[in-house]
């Protein structure tokens, strides 16, 4: 990705996953500019669960929970940022 501009938005750039053993590489990113980010500018999210992690103008909810989880071959996989 190059050439973007993120005003305002929840989370800058947002890498994620779907499921186990999820592999995501050789990403390019040249000239990204952000201004006014909630939350995140950048976000990897292993284990996506399609919820957002900044809440809604007026939404009241706790922060997701976080489990620490063991490394293993289902274990996803981001490499090779350049």
């Amino acid at each position: 990705m190059s050439d973007c501009s993120f005003i305002g938005t929840d989370v800058g750039l947002r890498f994620k996953t779907t499921g186990p053993g999820g592999i995501v590489e050789k990403i390019y990113v040249k000239n990204i500019n952000m201004k006014g980010i909630v939350g995140e500018a950048i976000l990897f999210d292993m284990y996506y669960m399609a919820k957002d992690p900044v809440p809604l103008a007026g939404e009241k909810r706790e922060a997701p929970k976080v489990d620490t989880l063991p490394v293993t071959e289902a274990t996803p996989q981001f490499r090779i940022f350049m």
